[in-house]
């Protein structure tokens, strides 16, 4: 319990040091992953009491969080954590990749158009899946991402026509307010662009969600090489505002 203490005194004295407003947790995840069965009823009693010793300064503590009803139940009490957690950052992406056998979507806020009808991988149904599950929504936050899955396909057999008829040069496709995916060969990306990312702000809008969140900030054209700086958050933005 001293070592304990100590170390929040630490953080605590490093957050005020810096001049930091807060702090978010990134644990992936209480009782996964080599964690024991009360890392879930633990990671409440951490974040209370960090929660307890920032008040006095009103620094804001928020944490990232998985989004699948299988990884709330191994390690999430969601009443708990709404209501000591100023925020839950609600990481929506990284719905499909390596483990993969076909290719998927990084970050869909619905369905994927070849999804199987009991594949639940997409943004609108975990959100919904917090609310059910005790979440507040004023203390959500979407997460967006700012980067893309890529695959190469290991024959051209099991493609549609257009991935068969674009071997040379890349073809792009925008499945209007959820993603985009561009193929060429045996090459197939999907990611989103400015203006998926501006429905999915405004459908966090819409749902009474408290804001928008991104991974990351220097994965967005930060230098504006390809025309404007900063495009997916500054289009995040205007989605959220625009509702």
């Amino acid at each position: 319990m001293r070592d304990q203490q100590i170390s929040q005194r630490n953080l605590y004295n490093y957050i005020d040091t810096n001049g930091f407003d807060g702090l978010d947790l990134d644990w992936e995840y209480p009782a996964q992953r080599g964690g024991i069965e009360s890392d879930k009823e633990m990671f409440v009693t951490l974040v209370k009491e960090l929660k307890s010793a920032f008040e006095p300064k009103g620094y804001i503590l928020t944490s990232a969080v998985a989004v699948t009803q299988t990884h709330i139940d191994l390690s999430y009490d969601v009443p708990a954590l709404t209501q000591y957690l100023d925020y839950l950052n609600l990481m929506l992406y990284d719905f499909h990749g390596t483990w993969d056998t076909e290719t998927g979507v990084n970050a869909p806020l619905y369905p994927q158009l070849t999804d199987d009808a009991s594949l639940n991988l997409n943004g609108n149904h975990s959100v919904h899946v917090w609310l059910e599950n005790g979440a507040n929504a004023s203390k959500l936050l979407m997460g967006l991402g700012g980067y893309g899955k890529s695959f190469t396909l290991t024959s051209l057999n099991n493609t549609s026509t257009d991935q068969k008829n674009n071997s040379s040069e890349w073809s792009i496709t925008e499945v209007t307010g959820n993603y985009v995916y561009a193929n060429k060969d045996l090459l197939w990306v999907g990611y989103d662009n400015p203006s998926t990312i501006y429905v999915k702000a405004q459908y966090a809008k819409t749902m009474g969600l408290r804001g928008i969140m991104y991974w990351a900030v220097d994965l967005d054209d930060f230098q504006g090489l390809c025309g404007d700086k900063f495009p997916l958050i500054t289009q995040g933005i205007a989605g959220y505002n625009s509702v």
